[in-house]
């Protein structure tokens, strides 16, 4: 029996909820690992701009 498209969405929000979820683990995780030894480059702690000029 085909999926009807109300549960083929309902499938598709159940993968992107769960896929969220372990994202957010995964940040959650890499915080607690990182504490407060983690320090940007730059003064002002934008790592971004420090990506972008090559320093972090």
């Amino acid at each position: 029996m085909p999926k009807t498209r109300g549960g083929s969405l309902e499938a598709q929000n159940a993968q992107l909820k769960k896929t969220l979820a372990e994202r957010l683990l995964d940040v959650a995780t890499l915080k607690e690992m990182l504490g407060n030894n983690f320090r940007s480059p730059v003064q002002g702690g934008d790592l971004w701009t420090a990506a972008r000029q090559g320093i972090a």
